[in-house]
This record gives structure tokens, C-alpha cells and sequence, in this order.
């Protein structure tokens, strides 16, 4: 290995650890915040929101500067055939949902209280439930590139 490549195996691997850390923080908000059974106080809700929060700047930081440095070297590679570059952009776009969605939503508390049923529906995909969808949408989306890279490393 060289030093390019073990340059790029770092940046992949703290992409990958910032993206499981935002992706588990979501999911443990939501388990915990939406678990059965009798709902946590107000002050432990608050508690996790803030943890969360103090996360999320250098997860996002991590995330968008490994972020483009991996884009770059992907759409300067043989793999950057035109179903990646759609994957790839649609994989950013919804990145970059991501993080406008969370420094919003974890800033105030969503309001969940609907009258009808399209509005509850819509609270409930909002704020952290949107958040983690996506996330996970983003982490499939991450996978179906590999596939993609690979298969144009095959000559496929």
C-alpha cells in the first residue's frame, strides 16, 4: 500500500464510523424516545436531544469533509460510470437533506400533536423518524455503489 491509498482507507473508514455513529445515535433516540411502555420525562427527552446535539457538529463535520474527498476520488476513477454518478448524486442530496433535517429538528422539540390523519402521518416522518430514514436510505444507497464500483472494476 501506498501512502495514497492508506490516505484513502482512513478517510473511508471515519466516513463509515460517522456515518454508523449518526445513524445508531438516530436509531437509539428513536428506540428509546418511542419504546413502549411508559414514555421517558421530559428532562431525560431533553438530555438526549443535547447529547445528540453536541454530536452531531463534528459528525456532520467528518461526514461532509470525507464526504467530498471520496466523491472526488471516485468521479476521477474508472468506476464513475453514469448509474453511479446518479446514485452517487442522489446519495448527496439526501446527505445533504440530512443535515439541514437534523440541525433543524434537533434545535426544537417536533410537535406531534395532529388533528387528521395526513398530518399525523406527516409529524410522524418528521424530525428524528425522518432522520432516521434517510439515514438508513443513505446507507443503502452507500452499498449500491460498492456494488457499482465493482462491477465496473470487473469490466461489467
Amino acid at each position: 500500500m501506498d501512502g495514497r491509498e492508506i490516505f484513502l482507507l482512513v478517510v473511508r473508514w471515519l466516513h463509515g464510523l460517522a456515518a454508523v455513529a449518526w445513524i445508531g445515535g438516530s436509531l437509539f433516540a428513536f428506540v428509546l424516545l418511542r419504546g413502549q411502555g411508559e414514555s421517558p420525562s421530559t428532562s431525560l427527552r431533553q438530555a438526549i436531544r443535547h447529547a445528540f446535539r453536541q454530536m452531531l457538529a463534528p459528525i456532520t463535520a467528518i461526514l461532509a469533509l470525507t464526504g467530498i474527498v471520496l466523491t472526488f476520488e471516485r468521479l476521477t476513477s474508472p468506476v464513475a460510470s453514469v448509474p453511479y454518478v446518479v446514485v452517487l448524486a442522489l446519495k448527496v442530496l439526501i446527505g445533504l437533506g440530512m443535515f439541514v433535517l437534523a440541525r433543524r429538528w434537533w434545535r426544537v422539540a417536533p410537535s406531534t400533536q395532529a388533528s387528521t390523519p395526513v398530518p399525523r402521518i406527516l409529524a410522524g416522518l418528521r424530525g428524528g423518524t425522518l432522520l432516521l430514514l434517510m439515514g438508513i436510505v443513505v446507507y443503502l444507497l452507500a452499498d449500491l455503489l460498492k456494488v457499482l464500483a465493482e462491477q465496473a472494476l470487473r469490466g461489467r
